[in-house]
């Protein structure tokens, strides 16, 4: 009997190339998986760059602010050299 007639050779054979099969398909798999998974850091990277961007931005206005409303408080608080002078008037 010719082996290509035996169900037993068509099953091992089947099963043969399943084995060898296998690790190209997942191989493909994995690397498919490496690509999406880069372009979704990417994505993420460039919106927490857009975050951090923006609350850098309210934060030095808030600095700018905070500096603007103490100078302006300082500003009206006499020296202490001019209170002496005022005093001994």
């Amino acid at each position: 009997m010719p082996p290509f007639r035996n169900p037993l050779t068509a099953v091992g054979g089947s099963n043969l190339f399943a084995i060898l099969d296998a690790p190209l398909y997942l191989r493909s798999r994995y690397v498919q998986y490496l690509e999406h998974h880069e372009a979704r850091m990417d994505e993420l990277e460039g919106t927490l760059r857009g975050h951090i961007g923006l609350t850098e931005g309210a934060l030095e206005r808030l600095e700018d602010r905070g500096y603007q409303k103490i100078k302006e408080r300082n500003h009206n608080i006499p020296l202490a050299k001019d209170i002496r002078r005022s005093r001994h008037c």
